[in-house]
């Protein structure tokens, strides 16, 4: 019984060592993959947008479906990872998408 133990204790190991270590690889190659596949899509794909509809997007220059205008390239507005911003641009960052009327705009809007 004694010499069993020996050897069953040292395989249970050494197959929980190698499923281990193969289901590891097998992530790492599975990830560096996907974030190369990243990489290029991020230097290569320009995307292009109609100015008068933005939910149009398509990967090449042309003209849009709906109105016929020319595309324009989609330019990211996110600021760049680690990047810095001003007081100035951090409240225009948060004023987008706000309407403001002068006080006569005001009057004439009710």
């Amino acid at each position: 019984m004694n010499s069993k133990r020996r050897i069953a204790i040292p395989i249970i190991v050494l197959l929980l060592v190698t499923i281990t270590g193969g289901y590891y690889l097998w992530q790492q190659k599975k990830g560096g993959h996907g974030a190369r596949e990243a990489g290029r899509g991020d230097q290569a794909k320009q995307l292009y947008t109609c100015s008068m509809h933005p939910f149009i997007i398509k990967d090449k220059p042309g003209t849009c479906p709906i109105c016929g205008m020319e595309l324009i390239k989609k330019i990211d507005t996110a600021p760049a990872v680690g990047a810095t911003q001003t007081p100035e641009q951090k409240q225009q960052a948060d004023m987008l998408g706000h309407v403001s009327l002068s006080p006569t705009q005001q009057v004439m809007a009710n």
